[in-house]
């Protein structure tokens, strides 16, 4: 807590306390999904189980809130739930998340708070900040991404009386991992918590605000802003964004920049989605996320509704929807390249070397993959032909050398398939070792890569210019190697499953892995 204090005030703080006492009942239960396929190691869904359980808190008049982790999450579940229950229930159903416009948001929050809905299926939108009265159960559908997220979301139940909050856990390897050891929850100190203040992209808008509010002096805020704000605010002034006066700085716009930041993420939410029955924007969303969701042919959700995607115009900043029933969700397929730009930093950890620096990230959204609802059954894989996603971020990586590559190849397993599912378990993990989502790294392997000449496997932020979390990685790379050598060692399925070495983002559709490579190869590492 004082590290992150004082990188994100510039102030040093002092830890003066703990958890308290709390003075209600509370239970935590974890429920593991049955198995349906013991040879694959998978699970009945999540969003399954969760209507089930929801339909039965609903039945019964409770006052409910359920966390998913994505938008498109949210949605789902909202929708399989309405679709199970009585006419007279679905009024008292509702979804929450961000994007949704303020008036929506607001109108939803009124009436979770005066009693009107019974049952709130959210992001993690909800769980800090918001009055939304008294709730009776939290449901988390799926490790949220933190084990503060947990006694968090938890904690949005029994303010006023005793309470219950379930954790549903997923196929995934950090759920399962949780599911086999809960105690962990328990016994472990919160993650890390990582940012990185002098992030150029993040830097700016600060910077910007900052000065609209009181001149900038770059010798005196220097301390405060880190050592780029002496070339951002030269910069800024060269756009004529900021004028120099005497040695300050002023903000040369008679309004303040602050309602066009989003202080929820780096990406400005600019797509307006736009329903094309009555030309109404229903919601606004950040070109990453517009590319990755809203490509012509997807199914995109909104209050539980499903709207066919039948323009997306990243030039003039909108997407056309066409509101329409249909039976399938869609589920994006990317495939990524990495250039090493710059080594920071490097070390040694038993038979392999780690860096940590700045990479060039390319990313293609390929195509997508058709799911149906309630079975997640796949219906089918297009092909998409859009324009590419590249960045700057931080990233560690590491090399093999050729004697590991042989002892791979002398045992007969695939080295491409080898180090890929490699890749999978670190990303898979890394949520364990600092304050993430798996969905905020990414990860590329190479069995030749063509800026080391060697086996390499990557691990980057996924946020331009990079908010510490690689670099977290970096750090705590001897307990990451050994997270991924555990999960994979410990899992009882044949050839890889959702539990140890399959990603549900991988682009290449998790072709090729080799479980009994990624063991080799660990233990190879850790010996």
């Amino acid at each position: 807590p004082e590290e992150f204090s004082f990188k994100l005030i510039g102030e040093r703080f002092k830890l003066i306390g703990g958890f308290e006492n709390l003075p209600f009942n509370k239970k935590l239960i974890i429920l593991n999904p049955p198995l349906i396929d013991p040879v694959t190691n998978l699970r009945r869904s999540i969003y399954k189980e969760a209507v089930w359980i929801l339909k039965k808190l609903l039945k019964n008049n409770v006052k409910t809130i359920a966390f998913v982790k994505s938008r498109q999450g949210v949605e789902l579940v909202t929708k399989m739930l309405i679709n199970s229950v009585e006419s007279d229930e679905k009024e008292l159903i509702s979804s929450y998340r961000a994007g949704y416009t303020k008036e929506t948001r607001h109108k939803i929050e009124s009436e979770l708070k005066s009693g009107k809905i019974k049952m709130v299926i959210t992001t993690n939108a909800l769980e800090l900040g918001i009055d939304i009265g008294d709730l009776d159960v939290s449901v988390i559908v799926g490790y949220p991404g933190s084990i503060s997220s947990i006694f968090q979301q938890s904690g949005r139940s029994g303010r006023k009386g005793d309470s219950l909050s379930i954790l549903i856990t997923g196929s995934n390897p950090i759920d399962q991992y949780f599911a086999k050891d809960p105690d962990y929850i328990f016994t472990k100190n919160v993650e890390s918590i990582s940012i990185n203040p002098e992030n150029q992209y993040i830097e700016t808008p600060h910077i910007k605000c900052a000065s609209y509010e009181i001149p900038i002096i770059p010798e005196v805020d220097n301390e405060y802003f880190g050592k780029n704000a002496k070339d951002i605010i030269e910069e800024l002034n060269k756009d004529g964004i900021l004028e120099r006066k005497g040695g300050k700085y002023f903000f040369t716009d008679r309004y303040s920049p602050a309602a066009e930041i989003n202080i929820r993420g780096a990406g400005q939410e600019q797509i307006r989605l736009i329903n094309s029955e009555n030309n109404q924007v229903i919601e606004r969303i950040s070109r990453d996320r517009a590319t990755e969701e809203t490509f012509k042919g997807a199914v995109y959700l909104h209050l539980a509704d499903t709207y066919l995607v039948k323009e997306l115009n990243l030039q003039d900043n909108f997407v056309i929807l066409e509101k329409k029933e249909v039976n399938y969700y869609t589920d994006s397929l990317a495939i990524e390249t990495i250039w090493i730009k710059k080594i920071i930093k490097e070390k040694k950890i038993n038979k392999i070397n780690i860096f940590f620096g700045d990479v060039l990230v390319n990313e293609k959204v390929r195509g997508f993959v058709k799911k149906q609802f309630e079975s997640d059954r796949r219906m089918g894989v297009e092909e998409l032909d859009l324009p590419d996603i590249e960045f700057i971020t931080k990233a560690f990586w590491f090399t093999m050398d050729e004697a590991m590559c042989k002892k791979i190849a002398n045992l007969h397993e695939d080295l491409p398939g080898t180090i890929h599912a490699v890749e999978h378990l670190l990303v898979g993990m890394m949520p364990l070792v600092v304050l993430c989502d798996r969905n905020d790294v990414g990860g590329v392997s190479h069995p030749m890569h063509p800026d080391t000449q060697k086996a390499t496997i990557f691990v980057y932020d996924g946020v331009e210019g990079g908010i510490g979390l690689s670099e977290k990685g970096f750090e705590r790379i001897d307990e990451l190697l050994k997270l991924a050598y555990k999960t994979v060692s410990e899992c009882n399925c044949k050839d890889g499953c959702p539990s140890c070495i399959f990603s549900p983002k991988c682009g290449n559709e998790n072709n090729p892995l080799s479980k009994s490579g990624a063991k080799i190869l660990l233990g190879e590492i850790l010996s």
